[in-house]
């Protein structure tokens, strides 16, 4: 197994480029963020069907499936922008995009790599709640009652005892 720098790591899971097109189709039902989710849409579901295969399947069929309709994309966003205003958001979405192009590739070339890190963000979603959580005892006045303040997911409860002091 190849082990990954942190940055390279993290440019490797820049898929995130569909939330300025969602935000856009959410504000104005804007057509061409319809057709880049649309296109973004097609590429989750081959990694719905090859989850769980081993690293060199994946490679194989993204390489095979996945690569085209990026290259497709990639032509699309290209030519999209020359019909937009220069200034417009949907122009600054596919600008991010393109500039992103390497990273957001990566994932094909290394079928040990995700095409998003939405799992990880997942799981540190507990960890920022029980911070969270923490803290507004704090500002209430309270104070916990463990020996340390327990890490926990939206899935997990923890035992926790708060006491106000006011």
């Amino acid at each position: 197994m190849r082990f990954m720098k942190v940055d390279e790591w993290k440019k490797s899971h820049a898929w995130h480029i569909r939330r300025p097109f969602y935000d856009l189709y959410e504000a104005h039902k804007s057509a061409v963020a319809k057709e880049a989710l649309e296109r973004i849409a097609a590429l989750y579901v081959i990694e719905e069907e090859i989850r769980g295969r081993s690293a060199e399947e994946r490679r194989e069929v993204r390489n095979a499936r996945s690569r085209p309709l990026l290259d497709s994309l990639k032509q699309w966003f290209q030519e999209t922008l020359g019909k937009l205003s220069t200034k417009s958001d949907t122009t600054k979405a596919i600008r991010y995009a393109l500039g992103r192009w390497k990273e957001l590739m990566r994932f094909c070339d290394d079928g040990h790599l995700e095409i998003d890190n939405n799992a990880a963000e997942r799981s540190l979603r507990g960890v920022v709640l029980g911070r969270n959580y923490r803290r507004l005892a704090i500002m209430q006045g309270c104070r916990i009652q463990s020996h340390t303040f327990p890490v926990f997911t939206a899935s997990q409860r923890a035992p926790l005892r708060v006491d106000c002091l006011t």
